[in-house]
């Protein structure tokens, strides 16, 4: 999985799109970008990026995203068990 994939499967998840960022810093957001030739995936929180993860791969970026998103219950709008029947399911599923 890349970046526009995971950018597709979000949009077909009902997550709310301010709690996730692709590609850019957002504050109060979980992130995923690019930074030399890593990707970190990190909780932006007034300008801090809080809880960091470094990845070579692009995917495990991904699924690391996925990953806290899924573990996120502080956003009681999101449905946390479509984005895991689609995570589950396969990634092309939503």
């Amino acid at each position: 999985m890349n970046v526009p994939e995971l950018a597709r499967l979000l949009a077909g998840c009902p997550i709310p799109r301010h709690t996730y960022s692709l590609n850019q810093d957002s504050d109060e957001a979980h992130c995923l970008v690019r930074d030399g030739d890593d990707w970190i995936v990190y909780y932006s929180q007034r300008g801090h990026r809080d809880y960091p993860l470094t990845f070579v791969d692009e995917s495990d970026a991904c699924r690391a995203l996925i990953e806290r998103l899924l573990s996120d219950t502080t956003n009681p709008t999101a449905d946390h068990e479509r984005l895991r029947e689609c995570y589950t399911a396969g990634w092309g599923v939503c």
